[in-house]
């Protein structure tokens, strides 16, 4: 594999635990909600967004295939050592 196909393995990875605790914390938030005290619910009740995750997305430029090269070869020079 690539040091591409890996990092797209692992943001795969991370958006699916992402998607996996947002779907509990969802189903959580709104089973507390439904069995609360009618009064509490307006005035102390914690917000649903406060539970999920949310990673925003990060401006990156187009890494230039040198500069790949240039990581990659330090990166076998140095486990040959």
């Amino acid at each position: 594999m690539t040091l591409t196909e890996i990092s797209h393995c692992f943001d795969g990875a991370a958006k699916r635990l992402e998607r996996e605790h947002n779907e509990t914390a969802w189903l959580a938030w709104h089973v507390a909600f439904m069995s609360a005290y009618a009064p509490q619910k307006s005035e102390t009740f914690f917000k649903l967004k406060n539970l999920l995750w949310g990673r925003k997305p990060t401006e990156q430029k187009p890494q230039d295939w040198r500069d790949s090269l240039a990581a990659f070869s330090a990166w076998v020079s140095s486990s040959r050592k």
